[in-house]
């Protein structure tokens, strides 16, 4: 996530932008992917921690 963090100071915003959406919508439609039980909770809350830290590293 610092590597994150640090590229994302480098950009302008519009590109920022652009970058978090596609790199969270990635890693948002690969947790969705894992599954889930019985299709409730398609993210687990270990998946949602590293998506939460995710955007905090854009912000």
């Amino acid at each position: 996530m610092e590597c994150v963090a640090e590229l994302s100071k480098t950009l302008a915003p519009e590109a920022k932008r652009a970058l978090s959406h596609d790199l969270l919508g990635r890693a948002r439609a690969v947790a969705e992917a894992a599954g889930g039980f019985l299709g409730l909770a398609k993210i687990s809350s270990s998946e949602q921690a590293v998506l939460t830290e995710l955007e905090r590293a854009f912000s």
